[in-house]
This record gives C-alpha cells, structure tokens and sequence, in this order.
C-alpha cells in the first residue's frame, strides 16, 4: 500500500489488518506527516516512510533494512536489539516540531487580537519557520507560486537551505512534473550563479573558464571536437563538487540534463505511459518510493491510496506485471478550493491513469457514478468509511470521557466535532449557531489546524469562551469513546461542491459505532440516506448561524424527547454500518485479484 497524506486515514490500518488477517503480508509506504507520530507501526502495520522535504540524511540501504526489520517484527522473527537509535533519533525531531508549533501557537494568541489574525499569521511563521514551512510545503491547495515564496523565504530565514532551493524548485515547475533531487537543485542553483559572476568578470576568457568552471561547462556543451571531453572532465575536477565529479562523464560530453525527464529504467512500460512520465517527471518522493519496490523481492498487488499516490502505483504495477488498486477517498478535481488549471491537472491526472487500474475502491456508489461517467472504467468497489468498535466498547452505555477531561456536570448538554478545523468546514458558523441556539450547548473540538486560535479568539468574541473547549487529538483507540461521551455529535458541512454533496463522512460512521445521535446537512445526499432513513439525529439544510441554532435546538428539544429519543435505533441498528458489514465486497474484490477462492475473513475485530 501507499499513502502520500500529512496524516494517516484510519481506513487504511482497516484495509490492512482485513487482509492481514488472511495471512497477507501487507506494509505501507507513506510520508513523513506534519502531523501525527509519524509511526513505523500501527495495530501491526509495518510503515517504511519516506520524506517529502528531501531533508533525511538516512541511506537508502538503511531504510531497506529498516523495513525488512518491521516485516521480520510482525512476523515474530526480529532480535530485541535495533531500532532504539531510529525511534531516539525520531522523538528528538518531534520534540524540535512540537516546540515549533508551540512557539507558533503562542505568538499568534498573543498578537492576533493586537495586530490582526493575518498579521499575527506571518510573524508567528517567521519566528516559527519550522513549523511554518511544513505546514505551507503540505498545502497543495494554495498556489504554487505562493506556496514556493513563502517556503523559500522562510527557508533562507531558518538558514535552511534545503527548504529554501525547494521552495525555488515548487515556484519553477508544474504541479506534477518532477521535483528535482537536493543536490540537482544546488547544482542547477550553482551553475546559474557561476555564469552570471562570469559575465561580470573581466578576466581574460580563458581565466574565466578556469576560475569559473562550472561557467566553462555551460559553454562547452555547445562545442564539438575531440578535446572536448578532456577538457570537460578537468572543469569537473576543478569545482571540487562531488554532485559534478559524480556526474563527470555526461557534464563532460555537455548532458545537462540534472534530472532525467523519465523515471530510470523505463524497460517493460508501455509506451503511452512512458511518454506520460516524460511529460510529467517523478518527483523526489516518488523516485524514492520506485527505487524502494524495484528492490523488494515479492509484491503481488500496489495498492493507492489517494491520488497523490496514484502516480508511483501505477509505475510500479506497469514495471513489475502486478495488478494496481486505486482507493480513491475523493472525488479530487471536485474537492472545494480547486480551481482553474489546479483543477484540470488533477481531473486529467486521474483520467490518464486510471485506466491502468485493475480495481477502483470508492467511498460509495454516487462517486462511482460520477468516475464512471468522467472517465469510462470499469471495476468500482465501495467501501464507506466505517470504522470498527474498540476493545471493551458497550454501546448500550454512555462514557464520561469528556466530561472527566473539562470537568463538566452531568446535566450539560455536550456537542462535539472531531478531526481538523478551518473555516471551510463552517465550524465559524457553528458557533455562531451555538453562540444562538437558546440550549446553552458545550462544543467539544477534539481537534487539530492552525486556525484553532483564530477560533478561541472567536469564542470570546461571541461570548461562548467558558463553553467552548479544544482537546488535542487522542488515540484512534480513545476516538469512539469520546464520541460515546458526549450528547450528539456535528458534521457542520455544507454541500457546496459535489465531493461534499455525495461524501460519507468519516465522522458520521463513529457517531454511529458510538451510539451518538448526530447533526448534520439534510443537503448531504449520503448522510441523509442513513441518518434520516434511520432515525440516527437531525438534519436540517445548513446555510448560515441561525440554522446551525435551529439544529441545536431541534436535537435537544425536550418537547421532542431530547437527544436520547435517538438512541434505540443506534443501538438496534447501527452494527450494519461497522466495517465488518460495510468491507465484505471489498474482500470479495481481492479474492478476485488473488484469486483465491475463500472469502477473506471480515471479523469484527475489536482493534
């Protein structure tokens, strides 16, 4: 499997103990997140990681041994020794970003209501680049120009060089096309500076050549004759650039080419495709992740997850013979804030590679639809975003989770919304509706962004602060848990894109593991197919504050029966929509490309 999100989904630990649990070897390939532990385990998931920013020092062969450790640990077959240097090395970079994170946050708090919320953004990134820097780098939705500026100057700032030459690179390309190696990047960097100290130079031409070398290069690759490579290789040997000398052989006979246009050893691919990754290069991450599974012994399947994945997988199917799986969690040129030649690049990137897809997982049978209709192929298999109950999880009970956390009564009225927070999710209107709705309702954020303190700020401002309270992210095991605590659970979105429109939240589906009656868009045409025709909470068009008022009112009207008068048909109803239920097509979808007759087994696992 591989994955290219800031955070793993916790879908993918499903998918992989589901098949694990028929003897599958299963391993993931991801990056290294800005959020998250960035683990090389979970619940038996052994996890090779490789890192977006081109910063890590570790060797390839290290993180071949790294690997083949995980799989022999889940195997049971790994020695007590190894590893403790890696996680030591691991937690110390993660105390430099939490400390950058803290810094950032506390800056911000303190100048946003004195400069203003925009201001306060950019000082507290020039004061905590490190943080800022993989926060913006994992932005894709903001323009690359932009994104490039600010990671050059916040690297330049930080003295970080490397970020600087990748923020330079991300301005200087496509969306797509090939992110240059490190040190191809300093070269080029390099090159370019050498000639334009040669133009002011007056030295005589020949001095030039010598006491610029890398000018000299640039201007032999446009001569011909015999002396040509000698001479080439003594300008090589002159830089003292290992990169150069390394390369002594094509910068000698001219090759500038400081990455190739088409991933190394293209034998076995197709030609369409090959001409696909002329065009649009591999970038760093993605050579790194081919020259990891050209070196693996066995793969039997490359499964994507995403379509930031999608690209590496179908190379690594092309090149070995093996079937791909496209899971595609989105429908991603229809996602909000993706516009314009953003838009096209993604709507074209999935068309184009798509067809060398065995199977397609989907989220569910109107994204199916919709993929089929964009782009013509075949095998689509939904599988929602159901989740599983942890170990010693009653549903018939209620928890105190958050109550024993914030220390609030028994007879409050608590609302929660779990994962990340910005305003394109509404959460300014929700409470704004909270600050409205005549039940004094507590909203739970258990939660994560760097909008959260725009948002405590908002709090104040509508008078809600001491009922309003942000808990930091806690183990996928506690999720359910908190979700069993509270009194209902909100999903404030509004169904102003299509992807949102036919999604099926993540959120919903441990509402539902937790017995938790739920509010929500009846605008969502997915949320209302169950939570309507289920009678699992309320759902009301969301358009501005006074709806999200009103659906506060409406859940907790105790004219109605209150929250509680939901619950029955949670607890009667809601284990059809377990991931034990919802994965049984997906299961029979691998039996087909394994070719194994036995349905795989879909146990109800607690995990």
């Amino acid at each position: 499997m591989i994955d290219r999100n800031s955070m793993i989904d916790r879908r993918i630990i499903l998918e992989a103990n589901l098949l694990q649990r028929s003897r599958n070897v299963v391993a993931l390939v991801a990056s290294y997140g800005v959020l998250g532990d960035n683990e090389n385990i979970i619940d038996g998931l052994p996890i090779i990681r490789f890192d977006e920013n081109q910063s890590s020092k570790r060797s390839f062969d290290k993180r071949h041994k790294e690997f083949h450790r995980l799989i022999e640990h889940e195997n049971g077959t790994e020695s007590s020794s190894g590893g403790q240097e890696l996680q030591t090395a691991r937690k110390l970079e993660e105390k430099y970003d939490q400390k950058s994170k803290e810094n950032f946050d506390s800056i911000y708090h303190i100048l946003s209501s004195l400069v203003g919320k925009k201001l306060a953004l950019i000082i507290a990134s020039i004061f905590s680049p490190r943080f800022a820097i993989a926060r913006i780098s994992s932005a894709q939705r903001l323009p690359k120009i932009i994104r490039g500026a600010s990671v050059f100057f916040l690297g330049t700032l930080s003295l970080n060089l490397r970020a600087a030459v990748s923020g330079i690179a991300t301005i200087g390309r496509r969306d797509g096309s090939n992110v240059l190696s490190i040190d191809s990047q300093i070269a080029k960097l390099k090159f370019d500076l050498s000639s334009l100290r040669a133009r002011k130079s007056k030295l005589p031409q020949l001095l030039k050549l010598v006491r610029y070398p890398r000018h000299g290069l640039s201007a032999l690759k446009l001569k011909n004759g015999s002396g040509k490579f000698p001479f080439g290789a003594m300008l090589c040997l002159l830089t003292f650039d290992p990169y150069i000398i390394s390369r002594l052989w094509s910068f000698s006979n001219g090759d500038f080419s400081f990455s190739p246009k088409s991933p190394p050893k293209m034998e076995g691919v197709r030609h369409e495709l090959s001409e696909y990754f002329s065009d649009h290069p591999l970038d760093y991450w993605e050579t790194e992740v081919l020259r990891f599974a050209e070196n693996l012994d066995n793969i039997d399947i490359v499964h994507a997850h995403d379509l930031t994945a999608l690209r590496i997988a179908v190379l690594i199917g092309e090149k070995r013979n093996i079937p791909v799986v496209y899971d595609a969690h989105e429908l991603y040129s229809y996602q909000p804030g993706i516009f314009g030649q953003r838009k096209r690049e993604l709507f074209e990137t999935e068309h184009t590679l798509i067809k060398y897809c065995n199977e397609v997982v989907v989220i569910n049978s109107d994204q199916a639809g919709v993929m089929q209709m964009d782009h013509g192929h075949g095998s689509y298999t939904p599988l929602t975003n159901a989740t599983v109950r942890p170990i010693g999880f009653d549903v018939t009970k209620r928890y105190a989770y958050a109550r024993e956390k914030l220390n609030l009564p028994d007879d409050a009225k608590l609302v929660l919304f779990m994962g990340g927070i910005n305003r394109g999710r509404k959460i300014h209107l929700l409470m704004e509706g909270a600050a409205r709705a005549k039940t004094p309702v507590h909203l739970v954020f258990l939660s994560w962004g760097m909008e959260v303190q725009e948002f405590k700020l908002l709090a104040i401002e509508l008078g809600i602060a001491d009922r309003t309270h942000f808990v930091d992210p806690v183990p996928w095991s506690e999720v359910v848990f908190w979700a069993a605590s509270v009194d209902a659970g909100f999903m404030p979105y509004q169904a102003l894109d299509l992807n949102t429109r036919i999604s099926s939240p993540n959120k919903m589906y441990e509402f539902i593991a937790a017995g938790t009656p739920m509010i929500g868009s009846s605008e969502l045409v997915n949320v209302k197919k169950i939570v309507e025709t289920e009678g699992f909470g309320v759902l009301i068009p969301l358009k501005d504050a006074k709806d999200y008022a009103s659906a506060i009112d409406i859940m907790f009207d105790e004219k109605l029966g209150g929250s509680e008068r939901f619950r029955q048909a949670l607890i009667e109803r809601s284990d059809q929509y377990l991931f034990e239920s919802e994965s049984r097509e997906f299961a029979k979808m691998y039996d087909r490309l394994l070719n194994i007759d036995e349905t795989l087994e879909c146990t109800d696992e607690p995990v």
